[in-house]
């Protein structure tokens, strides 16, 4: 009788022990960092893996920063297309650089509101693999001061970075823009002043305006999009009432759509988007709310 209740004990403690450590959500996300493992990225940042970690070293779920402290740090981790998705951050890190690889394949974007109100983040380093980041993904991170991004990145969110009062832009011709070291003028977040009869965009490098950020730039007359831009979100140009003046340095091979269909679209005819008036009608009136994606 004893050696079966205890049979019947251990099944149990297998089986509770099996439920702890399960390494998938309802959601399907994977979840890191339920035990106090840990594998180090090629940032040196550790990243917690839980009941899937692998031998590579690290410090076990903590951040080494380069005074000696240690911060934990935390990744939740979501499959999609292409790769994985952190969909959402825990952690004390004032510095951190996000990992580029999980389990062997690449981390292509950042999910909605995945850092939102990570008040202890001062510096984010984000991987080259990234191409995507969410609505609100750091919304109200009022520490943040300095964001790297990538020269591949393809899409921003709606209020990625609102709130983040602190954050230091990088400017030209009285617009904010965020990027890298080599490259500061990747996106295009945001206008400076709104009371501007002509804007410049910086001619060489920037490849993604914004949602909204010539938004309400009521004296607006002109633009031109330089051929760098690849992509044009939502609302970019809205209620700019007094813009009939769009020059696209390359008016060829745009599409609009809706973000869930952004890899299709409906093509934007070239001899339209070369008329420089019909061009600024596209942008604030008849496709104002869709996604521009050239190519």
């Amino acid at each position: 009788m004893l050696k079966r209740n205890i049979l019947i004990f251990s099944i149990c403690a297998v089986f509770i022990f099996m439920m702890f450590t399960s390494c998938k959500n309802a959601d399907g996300d994977i979840v890191n960092g339920d035990n106090e493992g840990g594998a180090a990225t090629e940032s040196g940042t550790a990243v917690d893996t839980g009941d899937i970690n692998e031998d590579t070293g690290g410090d076990d779920g903590k951040n080494q920063n380069g005074d000696g402290s240690e911060d934990y740090v935390r990744f939740k981790f979501k499959p999609v297309e292409g790769g994985y998705e952190i969909s959402s951050y825990y952690g004390t890190a004032s510095e951190l650089e996000i990992p580029g690889e999980y389990e062997g394949q690449p981390v292509v974007s950042i999910g909605d509101s995945a850092f939102s109100g990570c008040e202890e983040l001062v510096s984010v380093t984000i991987p080259e693999s990234v191409k995507s980041i969410g609505m609100s993904a750091f919304r109200d991170c009022y520490g943040l001061k300095s964001l790297s991004l990538p020269d591949g990145i393809m899409y921003v969110g709606s209020y990625a970075f609102d709130d983040c009062n602190r954050l230091q832009y990088n400017e030209y011709e009285d617009a904010y823009y965020l990027g890298n070291e080599k490259n500061p003028y990747v996106v295009l977040v945001e206008t400076k002043y709104i009371s501007k009869i002509a804007y410049n965009i910086h001619p060489e490098t920037t490849r993604v305006i914004c949602d909204s950020a010539f938004a309400v730039c009521e004296t607006l007359n002109n633009v031109t999009i330089p051929e760098s831009v690849k992509y044009i979100y939502g609302y970019a140009f809205s209620e700019c009432s007094l813009l009939t003046d769009v020059v696209f340095e390359n008016p060829s091979g745009w599409r609009y759509s809706s973000k869930e269909e952004f890899e299709k679209g409906t093509e934007i005819s070239s001899q339209d988007l070369s008329d420089p008036s019909v061009a600024a009608e596209y942008l604030t009136d008849n496709y104002v709310d869709f996604y521009w994606k050239l190519g």
